[in-house]
């Protein structure tokens, strides 16, 4: 699996989630939908690039299973959620409710908005280690106010690698009038994902992370009632030059003066590229590396998972102990063994966080249980 990644062979990367990592044919489509756009720029634009964005959207609203109708393309998740939260109609006395387990980049674009808009965003701090999904969505839900109006939740958190159950938290929100943002950047690709399950208002994802697409492409869902409450950022030609292809939704978030569509043309060959090697099943393949990377962890750090196996993706995050300075431990596993992995945090507690991908290796693991060994004697 190894050899379809451009991956540096002599690196150990075991951080696919921060970035992901493109398979070397759906890289050389990219590369030619870009040649094709050099080639002749104004045929490109005119005529045929809204027909290869259709097929392209077309076949991701059927990998998501959603209507085509409430799915564009957008450069990242946080694009998106940056997109939604502008759009929001949230004042003065309401708030967003979030958990404390958020992506930072996201955490940090409510914390402003909120100061601006003078409402509040607050997060719901979890409960570690987490045993069952009812026992989340219980006390998640102890935390909802009168005055709550959004709930804004990951569907993979990305700091500690926690699926959560977010179509429980949608469908009781939903039942009670409340807003519900789902941010699923790590969750295409990585696990199951049908969107007609999660009765959401706003869902986003990227494709080029688990999905193995080209940098640069994620996807945003909007249900039907909420469209008419979406306001794009950058006001363009927008549904004036919808053609052949197009949806009204689409054509005002992707046209947005000139930009490179290989990226968002590249989830198509993604998509054939999972089809073909079965990507679901490689996957499911390898979670017998993630059991062993939670016995390794477990028996170097001395310190328990922070969840039961159920809350486990193909990342996984352990937290470290507090004799372990993680700046330190990531600095070396890079400069000293070549070990591309991160270190990341909730507030004071920091994990070690490992990303399973088809082309991740049983000596790959052995390398960095080696590793941890011989820098263990440095901390401890």
């Amino acid at each position: 699996m190894k050899e379809l990644f451009l991956l540096d062979p002599k690196t150990v990367f075991l951080n696919h989630g921060s970035f992901g990592a493109c398979p070397k044919p759906v890289f050389e489509k990219y590369q030619s939908y870009q040649l094709q756009l050099e080639n002749q720029p104004v045929k490109y634009f005119v005529q045929d690039v809204a027909l290869m964005l259709g097929k392209s959207r077309a076949k991701l609203a059927d990998f998501l299973n959603v209507d085509v109708e409430n799915l564009a393309f957008v450069n990242n998740a946080t694009t998106a959620v940056n997109l939604i939260a502008n759009s929001l109609n949230v004042g003065v006395g309401e708030e967003v409710l979030a958990c404390n387990h958020e992506y930072g980049a996201c955490s940090r674009m409510w914390n402003r908005l909120a100061e601006r808009r003078k409402f509040s965003y607050r997060e719901h701090e979890v409960q570690l280690p987490l045993y069952s999904d009812e026992d989340f969505v219980e006390n998640f839900w102890a935390d909802v106010r009168p005055e709550t109006k959004v709930i804004f939740l990951s569907h993979i958190t990305s700091t500690s690698a926690l699926i959560l159950p977010v179509a429980e938290i949608c469908k009781r929100a939903k039942a009670q009038g409340i807003l519900t943002i789902i941010d699923g950047a790590h969750a295409p690709g990585q696990i199951p994902l049908d969107l007609s399950e999660i009765p959401c208002d706003y869902y986003t994802g990227n494709c080029h992370k688990w999905m193995l697409s080209a940098k640069g492409s994620a996807f945003l869902y909007v249900s039907e009632d909420e469209k008419k409450n979406l306001h794009p950022q950058i006001i363009s030609w927008g549904t004036d030059l919808q053609s052949t292809g197009d949806t009204a939704l689409a054509a005002e978030l992707e046209y947005q003066g000139t930009r490179d569509f290989a990226a968002f043309l590249s989830v198509s060959d993604a998509i054939d590229f999972h089809a073909e090697f079965n990507w679901n099943e490689v996957l499911q393949q390898k979670r017998h590396l993630l059991y062993k990377v939670r016995t390794i962890f477990s028996n170097i750090f001395e310190t328990a998972p922070i969840a039961t196996p159920e809350f486990m993706p193909m990342m996984y995050a352990h937290q470290l102990p507090d004799t372990w300075n993680p700046i330190v431990l990531k600095q070396k596993l890079l400069e000293d063994f070549n070990i591309e992995i991160p270190v990341t945090s909730v507030g004071t507690q920091n994990f070690l966080r490992i990303s399973v991908q088809g082309y991740t290796s049983f000596d790959d693991i052995e390398k960095l249980a080696n590793a941890l060994e011989l820098i263990k004697q440095q901390f401890v």
